[in-house]
């Protein structure tokens, strides 16, 4: 029996076959009694732990199986959430192009001659151009006091937080035009402890010694028109200034605008540029005036059909009551449909 069992040990140590060695001990064995009965437990012990190997390998299997299943459902939730609100943003952008689609078809003229006692027709001057588009983070913006900004000095704005977000990231920072001051930089100063922009501001109605804001922003003495303005040589082009202050390649963020009249000059040749890709800027905020647009029966039309085509969307209009009876001039903001898309995927998407 030693002699036996010592060749089994021997045998499983080397790793051969157990079916020959059971074979090989049931022919040493013979009667012998006590033999059979080791060999008869070491098989049954080696099924057991035949049995145990399997149930093992099938654990191994299965917790393998979950963490493949757990891979495939993290990756799923990740990729989930941005369809689905890359999806909404794209219903959104539908939306608001059947907007402006509905608007460029309407056949409505506003009265531009503005005749002495028509002042119903001075009322509707501004109805046909409507917003099409809504900004989740607008704000009327540029009070002293954030969220209290009152009067006629702020202007709708677009994502205030989503520019100062990207502006930390982003080397170059973000940057602020403001044209038109008097004197007034309570925007300014509301851009620079909001969004820590680097900020312009234009005006050939107030001489550099005398402006007040030096310290929140960098004055400049001149005025928007067309290059070689019969108003002077203080008066530029939105292109020469972006070149002359080598902007050239940067996004200006915020393009506000309230010079009392210059936007029907001014302002189409910068759509166009825009339009081109020579000027990236992301939203437009500009105080429009009814007396810069009469006399041209298209002027009005033509002037919103170079923001569709600049591809901006109204996001805002709000009627100026201040010093302009509610209709006589308004405040329009106007944003470029990337960065619209950028700031509502905020909410949508929850890009923190």
């Amino acid at each position: 029996m030693k002699s036996g069992f010592n060749t089994l040990v021997l045998v499983l140590i080397g790793g051969v076959n157990l079916s020959a060695v059971f074979q090989l001990l049931a022919r040493q064995a013979g009667d012998n009694s006590d033999l059979k009965a080791s060999t008869t437990a070491l098989r049954q012990a080696t099924d057991a732990l035949s049995k145990a190997n399997d149930a093992a390998a099938a654990v191994a299997a299965a917790d393998a199986a979950v963490k493949s299943s757990d891979s495939v459902n993290a990756a799923a939730a990740a990729v989930a959430p941005q369809t689905d609100c890359e999806s909404v943003l794209d219903k959104l952008d539908t939306k608001f192009n059947s907007r402006r689609k509905a608007r460029q078809q309407t056949s409505f003229t506003p009265n531009l001659t503005l005749a002495p006692n028509q002042n119903n027709a001075e009322r509707t001057f501004w109805d046909k151009y409507e917003p099409e588009a809504v900004c989740f983070d607008e704000e009327r913006f540029g009070g002293s006091i954030r969220y209290d900004a009152l009067g006629d000095g702020p202007k709708f704005v677009c994502g205030a937080d989503y520019i100062a977000k990207k502006a930390k990231k982003n080397e170059a920072g973000c940057l602020v035009y403001s044209i038109g001051s008097n004197n007034d930089i309570s925007f300014e100063k509301a851009v620079k402890s909001t969004m820590g922009c680097e900020i312009h501001t234009f005006d050939p109605t107030v001489a550099t010694d005398k402006f007040v804001g030096h310290d929140i922003t960098t004055f400049h003495e001149w005025g928007l028109d067309q290059d070689n303005s019969p108003h002077g040589t203080n008066y530029k082009s939105v292109a020469t200034v972006i070149k002359e202050l080598g902007h050239e390649g940067r996004t200006i963020d915020i393009f506000k605008i309230d010079c009392e009249g210059c936007e029907a000059i001014s302002m189409p040749p910068l759509l166009e540029s825009i339009a081109k890709g020579e000027v990236a800027v992301n939203q437009i905020q500009i105080e429009m005036h009814q007396k810069a647009f009469v006399g041209d029966a298209n002027a009005l039309d033509s002037f919103f059909d170079k923001v569709d085509n600049a591809n901006f969307r109204i996001f805002h209009k709000e009627r100026n009551q201040w010093g302009c009876m509610g209709y006589k001039c308004l405040e329009y903001s106007f944003v470029n449909e990337k960065f619209l898309r950028e700031v509502n995927g905020e909410y949508v998407c929850h890009r923190v």
